[in-house]
């Protein structure tokens, strides 16, 4: 049952001695009241599975994001360290490059290291082996 102030209480009472309030009227009203009790009841529990859901919905998108974060952090350093062998080649790129040109004039050996660029250049030795030699006029001479 619900709690009625005193003034509330002075005036139903007053209305029932009277007769200008009518017993039906009150226990539709409590009907009411029970009815709304209900309704509050149910709107209570539907907010609180909604925010059981959505925390953990909210709980799913933090660990996406920290994956994510993780992901980029990875990345990032992957990238600073592609930029820091970048500028490691940009900076020694004429020297190297220089160094391997006058080598390759110069001549001496029969390989060409090229320790920045993992590859090796092989340099020929005679001109025979290049074969533009064996088409020569008969009155060249060769080496």
């Amino acid at each position: 049952m619900f709690q009625l102030s005193r003034v509330a209480y002075q005036s139903l009472s007053r209305g029932l001695a009277t007769g200008r309030v009518k017993v039906p009227r009150i226990n539709n009203f409590n009907n009411t009241l029970k009815e709304l009790k209900g309704d509050v009841k149910n709107v209570s529990k539907k907010l609180s599975e909604v925010e059981t859901e959505l925390k953990g919905e909210i709980k799913g998108v933090q660990e996406d994001v920290k994956g994510l974060s993780k992901k980029l952090s990875e990345n990032s350093k992957k990238l600073n360290e592609i930029g820091t062998k970048l500028d490691m080649h940009v900076k020694y790129l004429p020297v190297q490059t220089t160094g391997y040109v006058c080598g390759a004039l110069v001549g001496g050996t029969s390989f060409l290291t090229a320790i920045g660029w993992g590859f090796t250049l092989e340099k020929k030795d005679s001109a025979e082996s290049v074969g533009w030699v064996r088409n020569l006029p008969k009155s060249v001479p060769k080496k």
